[in-house]
């Protein structure tokens, strides 16, 4: 396994294209002769203990399609030379130390594919420019301190199948641009600060397999064919303001795996709830429903959880 630092001279090795020194027990900063490579075309230095701020030589790197830092120590504000990388279509920087807010520059690397910027401390607000990327396919910035709302310009990312903005202080609602996603499988926005009704182009969602905005502040009623698609296997609307009756479709979702409707304000009748084939865990805890525990729950033989708690439940 390799150890100790980036030699400074591996900048002399200027025909290299491929650079891979991941997973190991590198330490150190990153030198910046590594702006010297200007041939790279792929440049992964994730999983190390790499330390110190990512060089700005690395916007010198004009050819690299895949640059990848993750999971290693680096603090500082991630460079605006970034934004010289134009052929840019990877750029996973997530579990590190990061501050500051995403450069605006960002947001004009129209090859981008794939941006994760994740397990950080970045902040501010998410920057609009980043509805130019409209090749994104993946982005992911869980657990930082954006604030500010959902940029409607992300309804542009018509190829988009993973969001990720989770665990940060995000507020205002969910834009209806969202509907645009059409090839949208996850949407995690747990632990935020989003408020109002879900937007009716919601629905448009229809590939949609797990959905988390547990842990804001949403509300209004839950649209009747939430389950459109068919497609739900991981459903968390927990620790919401959401009223109404469970939707009819949900009642019927048979793919669902995973069900976490509880501490809401749900009301109606439970009577005709599942049946879930594939259900392992279901939490309805916590709101106002009523009924009695149908006989169909007896062919999710899969089911290792299940809380009804703290509503007005009948039977025997």
């Amino acid at each position: 396994m390799l150890t100790g630092p980036i030699p400074p001279e591996l900048g002399k090795i200027t025909g290299l294209e491929t650079l891979v020194l991941c997973t190991t027990s590198l330490s150190g900063e990153i030198p910046e002769t590594i702006g010297n490579l200007t041939k790279l075309i792929t440049l992964q230095l994730y999983t190390n203990q790499l330390s110190g701020p990512i060089p700005p030589a690395v916007g010198n790197l004009v050819n690299l399609i895949d640059l990848e830092l993750a999971d290693n120590q680096l603090i500082g504000e991630i460079p605006t030379s970034l934004a010289n990388l134009t052929k840019l279509g990877i750029l996973i920087l997530s579990k590190n130390q990061l501050t500051g807010s995403i450069p605006h520059g960002i947001g004009f690397l129209a090859n981008l594919t794939d941006l994760l910027l994740d397990m950080n401390q970045l902040g501010g607000r998410i920057p609009r420019s980043l509805g130019n990327l409209t090749k994104m396919e993946y982005l992911e910035l869980s657990k930082n301190q954006f604030v500010g709302s959902i940029p409607s310009e992300i309804g542009r990312f018509r190829d988009m199948w993973f969001v990720g903005l989770s665990e940060n202080q995000i507020s205002g609602s969910v834009p209806a641009t969202v509907g645009n996603l059409t090839s949208l499988i996850e949407f995690d926005v747990f632990c935020n600060k989003l408020s109002a009704p879900l937007p009716r182009e919601f629905l448009n969602l229809t590939l949609l397999e797990d959905v988390d905005m547990g842990n804001n502040s949403l509300s209004g009623e839950l649209p009747s064919d939430i389950c459109r698609g068919g497609n739900l296997v991981n459903f968390i609307l927990a620790m919401n303001m959401f009223t109404g009756p469970i939707p009819a479709s949900l009642k019927t979702c048979a793919c669902v795996v995973y069900l976490n409707v509880g501490s809401n304000q749900l009301t109606g009748d439970i009577s005709s709830l599942g049946p879930y084939p594939q259900l392992v865990e279901a939490d309805f805890g916590r709101n106002k429903l009523h009924g009695h525990l149908s006989k169909t729950w007896a062919s999710s033989v899969n089911l290792t959880i299940l809380n009804l708690s703290k509503n007005m439940i009948s039977g025997s």
